[in-house]
């Protein structure tokens, strides 16, 4: 073959063994034809204990966290001294870490911050961020007398001491107070548990707490209504709020399938391959069975049948181009299209079908307990939608919100937010503020406030 000819076929054949290289260098395998983030393959599956379920079957932090952990941490070197309760509880959970590290700068500014005008913000990167609602409230209660203090003000201390209380929430103790202040118990997911709020403290749930509310969130990321309804049924006859708030997500608050809340049975395995979704199926697939089953999806099926697929298994490269195969329907992956069509290409009213019982529930406990509930739907951050991949924003028919909630009970703010407040798929602090202000509205309209709850004693 002519040397001119052969050249361009050298340089292809190095460029495709460095590119196999540096894709298996960074973690790419043979025979996986699609990443999912936040799962990969590892050796030997380990489940950590961060999360449990209690006899209820309510999804919640382990009680070691709000017990052992604030005994342990070191703020100044962001490390908790005891390495056997760390492996146990998977303390590399960041966001734990981060919470209890902004808790106890905050505590010692609070401590250093007495006969000054402001907290001391030397040790923070923006300043702005620690000299809002939450820390200005903290460092006024803790400067004044003991015997003025209010049980709302014991809790909020308590709160700065341990931000993860008994019962396994990022609230305030569950301690059913007598107060005039009005009691609001917030039920959701992430947004409930102040993702993405800059530090924690700037979440709406910990700004309506500064504003005199006594607030009892249930947030926990990645949970579904099944897990509201039963939180619902759980807390408000214990914890008598005068108000529950729904905070119903758009982008992922639709469920597939109904799901069985039971204790033992999480709705998803802290894993070191990622957190590991229990009812990929439909049905309850315990540590190994899930990971086995996310591992049968993304693999290239029929290898020992298939001589095609076979060879596409041995090669990051030619693994990637069967996916792209996929994609196209050219090759078939019967277990992994039965997965995309039961997770993903259901529609949103089938999925409100599916949803509305759950959201029914919790409007029954309110009913019987009489206690006012207020239904929020929360607005996607408006992403792109490229090839079909879950990245855009589309807004809920009528049909479909009228199927959730029935009589037209509920409050979706469309045009409220923009794409600039939010952090990722989360409120950022403008998004917390702004959201924190309509709740803050929606509440004295509900319970017919007319007095500053600054103001309630």
């Amino acid at each position: 073959m002519n040397r001119k000819f052969l050249f361009p076929f050298i340089i292809l054949f190095i460029i495709i063994i460095l590119s196999e290289i540096i894709l298996r260098s960074n973690n790419y395998e043979p025979g996986i034809f699609k990443v999912y983030k936040g799962f990969e393959k590892v050796d030997t599956l380990i489940t950590y204990n961060t999360y449990v379920t209690d006899e209820s079957g309510i999804y919640k932090f382990n009680r070691l966290i709000s017990d052992s952990l604030s005994k342990y941490f070191n703020i100044s070197a962001n490390e908790m001294e005891h390495s056997e309760l760390g492996e146990t509880l998977k303390w590399g959970h960041e966001d734990i870490k981060e919470i209890y590290q902004q808790f106890g700068q905050l505590r010692m500014q609070v401590f250093q911050s007495k006969n000054k005008d402001r907290l001391n913000n030397t040790k923070t990167k923006d300043t702005h961020n620690w000299d809002t609602e939450f820390p200005i409230t903290v460092k006024h209660l803790y400067h004044s007398p003991a015997e003025s203090r209010s049980n709302w003000s014991e809790l909020i201390l308590t709160y700065l001491e341990k931000p993860f209380n008994r019962d396994g929430f990022r609230s305030i103790p569950f301690d059913t107070v007598k107060s005039n202040r009005p009691k609001v118990l917030l039920l959701g997911d992430s947004f409930v548990y102040g993702m993405s709020a800059e530090p924690y403290f700037n979440s709406f749930s910990d700004i309506l707490l500064a504003r005199g509310y006594i607030v009892y969130n249930t947030g926990i990321s990645g949970t579904d209504p099944a897990q509201y309804a039963a939180v619902a049924k759980k807390y408000i006859p214990l914890l008598n709020p005068d108000i529950v708030i729904l905070n119903f997500y758009q982008g992922n608050d639709l469920m597939p399938f109904s799901r069985k809340v039971a204790s033992g049975r999480t709705h998803e395995h802290h894993t070191n391959a990622g957190f590991i979704f229990s009812y990929p199926k439909g049905e309850y697939l315990n540590p190994e069975e899930a990971y086995n089953y996310y591992r049968s999806i993304v693999s290239i099926p029929d290898t020992e049948k298939n001589t095609f697929n076979k060879i596409c298994s041995k090669s990051v490269i030619l693994s990637l181009l069967w996916g792209l195969l996929y994609e196209l329907d050219i090759v078939d992956h019967n277990e992994h299209t039965r997965y995309t069509e039961l997770n993903l290409n259901s529609t949103k009213y089938e999925k409100s079908i599916i949803t509305a019982p759950y959201v029914s529930g919790i409007q029954k406990v309110c009913n019987e307990t009489n206690t006012p509930l207020i239904n929020i739907v929360i607005p996607e951050k408006n992403y792109i939608n490229i090839f079909g991949y879950y990245l855009g924003y589309t807004s809920l028919s009528e049909k479909v919100l009228d199927k959730l909630f029935s009589k037209k009970k509920y409050y979706y703010p469309e045009a409220l937010f923009t794409n600039s407040d939010y952090s990722g798929s989360h409120f950022n602090n403008k998004g917390s503020l702004r959201y924190a202000n309509y709740l803050d509205s929606l509440i004295k309209q509900h319970l017919s406030l007319n007095t500053a709850t600054e103001n309630l004693n």
